[in-house]
């Protein structure tokens, strides 16, 4: 499990966004620093830090998404709504 949490962070530490988007990179590093100290430490308390810093990791990039896929929906709509008339 842990394996596939340091995977995860992984993933999102490596996407490619924009530097406007604040903590994108900072808070999976977090998780991934809390995560491999716990098990280089054998420690209990440090993983449950770590798997709460993963979990709000996960909802901020969630938060993200969502906020994105909203501002698409509502600028290119109308946008394809134009379009649509003419295809």
């Amino acid at each position: 499990m842990n394996g596939g949490l340091l995977t995860l962070m992984a993933v999102l530490l490596a996407l490619p966004l924009p530097p406007l988007i604040p903590l994108s990179n900072t808070l999976p590093a977090y998780a991934i620093l809390f995560l491999a100290l716990s098990m280089m430490e054998e420690d209990g308390v440090l993983i449950w830090v770590a798997y709460g810093v993963a979990a709000f990791t996960c909802g901020y990039f969630y938060f993200l998404t969502d906020m994105i896929v909203m501002l698409v929906r509502k600028y290119a709509e109308p946008v394809l709504n134009w379009f649509g008339g003419w295809l």
